[in-house]
């Protein structure tokens, strides 16, 4: 028995891959945000209580989450970018 060919698989399986790829560039930039928290915040924590005097509580604490927020933007794109240039 001799089986037609099914239209759109060739469309499909090219889907799929574009899909793959966004789904890698996605998680490429979750898990850059996720590792720049996670490699940022305890420095920055330790570095800011140990060297900035003269600042309150409130203010380290902003300090800190200003610069572990922007480390894992940074490292967030910088994944983003790579992973998408692939």
């Amino acid at each position: 028995m001799v089986t037609k060919p099914q239209k759109g698989i060739a469309s499909s399986s090219s889907s799929n891959i574009l899909f793959s790829e966004i789904l890698a560039i996605q998680r490429a930039i979750t898990l850059g945000c996720k590792y720049g928290i996670k490699i940022r915040f305890p420095h920055a924590f330790v570095m800011t209580f140990l060297f900035r005097r003269g600042l309150s509580l409130r203010e380290k604490m902003r300090l800190v989450t200003k610069l572990t927020a922007s480390h894992a933007l940074n490292l967030s794109m910088f994944a983003g970018v790579y992973k998408a240039t692939l």
